[in-house]
């Protein structure tokens, strides 16, 4: 009884209850809080540890930076005020000021991608292909179709097409897809079809490829989950979702360098991000320690495979089901 007045009295508050509509959709840091809420920063410190303090949102480290969240499946939060909140959000323009926020993440990160002329030098300097041949070598049956989300200029192309009938390469960038492409077609790989497009809205239907891939590409999405989500959208039922990425680490020059927007995700984030998006025998495992060089910076990271598994019953559930 306590805890619950503990959480009615936080909610007291008109700032904080905006500040849980502002984070219904969204993880945000103090800055973009204040922005999204159009109040002072010191005031919102304030009002998110009252909201901490009644267990209604959490924070994340990224590096220097304190990202919050509300507490996923919390029964207050789901129930009609999470219904009031989501009214709230459109009605005081939260929605819309925190999708300009999330905008301004993603339209930095496709600047990156548009003007690296050097990316296949870059990223051979950056990472090595071990971990991304391993993830194929070890979870692509052959005959299936795959789809490489966030191809780049195609790095993964000719190991896919070893074991792929049919590749879908899709990339948010019209330049990654043109090398892409020319990589394709100097190796002679006719089993390839490019498409443009981001994470949150694949431009692919429903259930169409056998396996998604996605190789040092989640930690640039500005919304992992919803990423996730539409990877297993376009993934038929008893495939496959398999992500590469960085393990968390604390390197915050990789963010203004690489353009990356989250440093890494932990073991622990990742299972509860691929339950989320509603996969299942889900597996992780660490594959390699690779030095990430940048100007004037060595820094060691490590690299994880993560795949999980689409169940029967989400045939045919779309992107908007989120």
């Amino acid at each position: 009884m306590d805890r619950w007045l503990e959480r009615f009295k936080a909610l007291s508050d008109e700032t904080r209850v905006l500040l849980l509509a502002a984070l219904l959709e969204e993880e945000l840091s103090v800055g973009e809080l204040a922005e999204a809420c159009r109040t002072a920063q010191p005031g919102v410190s304030r009002h998110l540890a009252a909201l901490r303090e009644a267990g209604l949102v959490v924070v994340r480290k990224q590096g220097t930076a304190s990202l919050y969240r509300i507490v996923l499946d919390d029964p207050l939060l789901e129930g009609p005020f999470g219904q009031e909140l989501r009214r709230m959000a459109v009605e005081h323009k939260l929605a819309a000021r925190v999708e300009k926020i999330v905008s301004r993440r993603r339209a930095r990160t496709e600047e990156f991608f548009e003007r690296t002329e050097n990316w296949d030098a870059l990223r051979a300097e950056l990472f090595t292909e071990a971990a991304a041949l391993f993830s194929v070598l070890r979870l692509v049956p052959k005959g299936l179709s795959v789809a490489d989300i966030g191809t780049g200029t195609g790095g993964m192309l000719p190991y896919l097409a070893e074991v792929a009938d049919q590749i879908v390469a899709v990339d948010l960038s019209a330049e990654m897809l043109r090398r892409a492409k020319a990589k394709a077609q100097s190796l002679g790989l006719t089993n390839v079809t490019f498409a443009k497009g981001d994470f949150a809205h694949l431009p692919l239907a429903d259930a169409s490829v056998d396996a998604a891939f996605s190789v040092l590409v989640l930690h640039h999405a500005p919304r992992p989950l919803i990423a996730l989500r539409e990877m297993r959208r376009v993934v038929r039922p008893g495939g496959a979702v398999v992500v590469v990425d960085l393990l968390a680490h604390g390197h915050e020059w990789l963010k203004e360098e690489q353009a990356d927007i989250w440093l890494g995700f932990a073991k622990e984030e990742m299972q509860s991000l691929f339950e989320k998006a509603g996969l299942e025998e889900i597996r992780l495992r660490g594959v390699s320690r690779v030095e990430v060089k940048g100007k004037g910076h060595g820094s060691p990271l490590e690299l994880f495979v993560a795949s999980g598994r689409v169940r029967n019953s989400l045939r045919g559930e779309t992107g908007a089901n989120q």
